[in-house]
């Protein structure tokens, strides 16, 4: 039978940014969950035209405003893991800009989606995997302050 761990949790950070990251990890996840949903059951949507309606071309500003702060945020980052996954990003972002101004076949036009969702999985995985080492770094367990059960002598 396991003996029950006795002891407390320390977080080496402060509260704020421990529940942001945790939150971020929540959103990593179901982006992911999302991701992968759409490839399984084939739902993988292309990019359409920029059409004439306020949201669609505010979308189609922001797009390019965002790939390049993931290109400037990837040289921010000392992991090259992160910076792999901003790389990623902000490529999709291009991709998505792209697509959606130009013209271009529907087969690169498949092709050229399928290959975002695949940039998106493998920078949402790394991600998640660099969050959850942050979480290891900073989240341990701690030996209880004073005995169990008795008077500390």
């Amino acid at each position: 039978m396991r003996s029950p761990r006795i002891g407390q949790i320390t977080v080496e950070s402060d509260w704020i940014t421990t529940l942001e990251v945790g939150a971020l990890f929540v959103v990593c996840g179901l982006l992911l969950a999302g991701e992968i949903h759409n490839v399984l059951y084939g739902q993988i949507a292309g990019e359409h035209p920029v059409h004439r309606d306020f949201l669609s071309i505010l979308i189609k500003v922001f797009t390019p405003i965002a790939a390049a702060y993931c290109f400037m945020l990837a040289f921010r980052f000392p992991k090259t893991s992160v910076r792999t996954a901003f790389l990623l990003v902000g490529a999709d972002l291009v991709r998505s800009a792209v697509l959606s101004v130009f013209h271009v076949p529907s087969v690169a036009r498949h092709a050229a989606v399928i290959a975002g969702s695949a940039a998106r999985q493998i920078a949402l995985a790394i991600f998640l995997v660099a969050i959850a080492q942050w979480f290891k770094s900073v989240v341990h367990w701690a030996p209880p302050s004073e005995p169990q059960g008795g008077d500390p002598d």
